[in-house]
């Protein structure tokens, strides 16, 4: 499982217990409205691993627990290098379910693109890895529906080449499985929805393949192919309009490899590339292709300086006789002195110089990205915060359709129980009459016309009251649905508003982290031109 910087709450009841026996948890790593990832330590086999504990609101929905189960079952059946893998599932004490994972260490792609987009050699090798992995997920027939950079994870392992992993198949589609939710329902990150899966359409491995397309763009110049101030604006640029090529947004892009992301983002799903493999192949070529990429890392200010020897005083030698001689001879020493501290002074100056130029040009580089990443936080506040009112609309949507629900609750229990009342005053006049004819049910072919019409009235009734009958379960189970997505709303609301502020608290860290890098590069720069002031002062 993925880390990451979380505060450890002291009175957090499942920090310090041990879980089956086995499992010794020893910090919190991740929190979220769903669950919390915890670090903890297999203490049969000596192994670190990742636990994630199902949070005792979340466990409370059936279908999230059913989902629990499945991801687990999913990438066990996939057992696949490049899909993190689940080792094993659990339920507490409190009956809360687990997960247990290979506790990973590295970052998503989601923060690596905190830092900046990725340059060519980065991304492909990070796609070919994840078309591996959907490979043989989509063999057998699962689809993730969820590619974004949060679930694509960059393990790091000094000396190693680095590996990939796919992550949270929470929500993936199963061929030939019960599905967890309504057909035409939408799941997933709508800055990577495929065209036909945001208009509720069936998915296929293509559908994957557009995500990853769009994952990919955004690697490679900064930002997804399709942004909005709401999502469902996104969502219907990806429906109807074409993406911005990618070389236009990335002039330096490989132009083998901005072709392939371009076919994965086309709207029809046949005219993507036919599965993950053709795509790998394809990536594979373009690695062996790709040209040499300048290094964009920061100059060594070392390796720049030049190395410089004292300029060596000969021994003089015996002064020669004669007064006017010895007086030249001391002159030309003085002169030659002289000249050696000159050609130190000019070198030591044009050094500062240089320094003073690689400072400006590290300053400007980071007072772009110092603004890049204010922007970046402004943006997704924003972002977070249309994705709240969108929810908060809908969530009061539903409470008014649950309120005309309960009012037509009422009007049909109010009808059933008129019913009952007439079916009741009836029946008990047709007892009275039987009791005072002194006549019983064998009897009614020989009774009074109005014996057997209080017969046929009671008959209508009871039809009647079958009707109100039926007509009240529908609107309970109308009202039931209504309830449960209302509860799925606030859920999702809460689980927004945490998401925001871990998301925030971390782009935030960033911004303070760049800010704090500018501040020492500039009084870097102000104590190199006050040695170069103070050089030249020395000079005149």
């Amino acid at each position: 499982m993925r880390e990451s910087s979380i505060t450890n709450l002291k009175d957090d009841p499942f920090i310090g217990r041990t879980l089956d026996g086995r499992y010794t948890i020893t910090e919190a790593v991740g929190r979220g409205g769903m669950a919390t990832v915890y670090k903890a330590h297999h203490a049969v086999i000596e192994r670190q691993v990742a636990i994630k504990i199902l949070s005792p609101k979340a466990s409370g929905i059936t279908n999230i627990n059913k989902r629990f189960y499945r991801e687990a079952r999913v990438v066990n059946r996939i057992q696949h290098p490049n899909v993190l893998d689940v080792i094993d599932l659990g339920q507490t004490e409190e009956g809360l379910l687990y997960l247990v994972m290979d506790y990973l260490s590295g970052e998503s792609v989601f923060d690596r693109l905190c830092k900046g987009k990725l340059g060519a050699r980065e991304t492909v090798h990070v796609l070919e890895q994840v078309c591996r992995g959907l490979g043989r997920a989509h063999d057998l027939g699962i689809i993730h529906r969820d590619l974004s950079p949060s679930n694509i994870y960059i393990c790091r392992e000094s000396g190693l080449a680095s590996t990939v992993k796919i992550l949270d198949f929470g929500i993936a589609f199963i061929k030939d499985e019960t599905r967890l939710s309504m057909p035409g329902t939408v799941l997933g990150t709508p800055h990577y929805m495929a065209p036909e899966y945001a208009m509720g359409q069936d998915v296929t491995p293509a559908s994957d393949l557009y995500s990853l397309g769009a994952l990919a763009y955004e690697m490679l110049c900064g930002d997804p192919p399709f942004d909005s101030e709401d999502y469902s604006s996104v969502i219907v640029m990806h429906v109807k309009d074409a993406p911005r090529p990618l070389i236009e947004r990335e002039p330096g892009v490989f132009p083998r490899l901005n072709q392939a992301i371009m076919r994965c983002l086309l709207k029809k799903p046949q005219e993507r590339f036919g599965n993950a493999y053709e795509l790998h192949d394809v990536l594979e070529s373009i690695a062996r292709d790709l040209p040499a990429e300048r290094g964009t890392g920061k100059i060594d200010e070392l390796a720049s300086t030049k190395l410089r020897s004292e300029t060596p005083t000969a021994a003089p030698p015996p002064a020669p006789a004669g007064y006017e001689v010895a007086r030249k001879y001391v002159d030309k020493v003085k002169s030659d002195r002289q000249a050696a501290l000159d050609t130190r002074t000019a070198a030591s100056v044009k050094d500062l110089f240089d320094q003073l130029e690689k400072l400006d040009v590290s300053i400007s580089e980071s007072e772009g990205l110092s603004r890049d990443m204010e922007i970046k936080v402004a943006a997704t506040k924003e972002r977070f915060e249309r994705a709240q009112a969108t929810l908060t609309d809908e969530v009061k949507r539903v409470k008014g359709s649950l309120g005309g629900l309960e009012n037509e609750m009422a009007k049909v229990a109010g009808r059933r129980k008129g019913v009952e009342h007439r079916l009741i005053e009836v029946r008990t006049r047709i007892a009275d009459m039987e009791r005072t004819l002194g006549v019983g049910s064998g009897q009614r072919a020989t009774m009074p016309d109005g014996l057997t019409g209080s017969y046929e009235e009671v008959a209508r009734l009871v039809v009647g009251w079958r009707e109100a009958k039926s007509a009240e379960k529908t609107v309970e189970e109308s009202l039931d649905e209504r309830r449960g997505e209302m509860k799925d709303l606030e859920f999702q609301l809460e689980q927004l508003r945490e998401n925001r502020d871990q998301n925030l608290a971390r782009l935030e860290g960033q911004a303070a982290g760049l800010r704090m890098a500018l501040n020492e590069k500039q009084a870097e720069r102000a104590r190199v031109y006050k040695a170069l002031m103070e050089q030249g002062a020395a000079s005149s």
